[in-house]
């Protein structure tokens, strides 16, 4: 006598089906987790290697022809924006509210003794962190600078002082110290993130 094949119960199929779609929602959260921390380490990796570039343009002194065609003295901070000039520093600064990473040039000054170096935003390239809403650059200073003169690397403000707001179309006069300073640029959806060392007694800049 030949024996029937057993069917699923209805019970059973619903059960095979809810484990189908857990093992597929995670497998789908595995694959958007590696793309979104590739993605991450492609910004950090990014932001370092450019980082570099404009450390050695200050070190060797390099200045693109737009900053050699107006060579201004002018000791007034609030005079600079907008207006070419031969930079004394160049380097970011760090939004605390936008949570990104601004192109800023600088010229020094003596005006005060607190406040050495008077910075600008340079408005017409594109800040770090701006391209994607879900990664933020959480600094603990205000802003990194790396002096043409000496190649030196400096952090705005010593640790525990009073913040530095810049915004675009205007400048800020600042206290540029030769202090570390860590940046961690994070992924708010993934939770994952890197740092960031400016290591100012080696004038390096690491990934951790």
């Amino acid at each position: 006598m030949r024996k029937t094949a057993r069917a699923f119960t209805l019970v059973e199929l619903i059960v095979v089906i809810a484990i189908v779609a857990i093992l597929m929602a995670m497998s789908i959260a595995a694959l958007i987790g590696f793309r979104e921390s590739a993605r991450l380490n492609k910004t950090v990796n990014d932001f370092t290697s450019e980082a570099k570039t404009v450390l050695s343009r200050a070190r060797n002194n390099v200045y693109t022809q737009d900053e050699l065609a107006v060579f201004d003295n002018e000791e007034s901070c609030a005079t600079i924006s907008g207006k070419a000039f031969k930079p004394d520093a160049a380097g970011y600064y760090f939004d605390d509210t936008q949570k990104n990473a601004k192109h800023i040039k600088c010229i020094s000054t003596r005006l005060s003794l607190d406040n050495n170096y008077c910075c600008t935003i340079v408005e017409d390239v594109d800040a770090f962190g701006s391209e994607n809403e879900d990664i933020e650059y959480i600094s603990e200073c205000d802003g990194v600078l790396f002096e043409y003169a000496t190649g030196d690397l400096l952090r705005f403000n010593p640790e525990g002082s009073s913040g530095i707001e810049i915004n675009a179309g205007s400048s800020a006069s600042v206290k540029a110290v030769n202090e570390n300073c860590i940046v961690t640029i994070n992924h708010k959806k993934i939770d994952f993130k890197k740092k960031v060392l400016f290591d100012a007694e080696n004038t390096a800049i690491e990934i951790q």
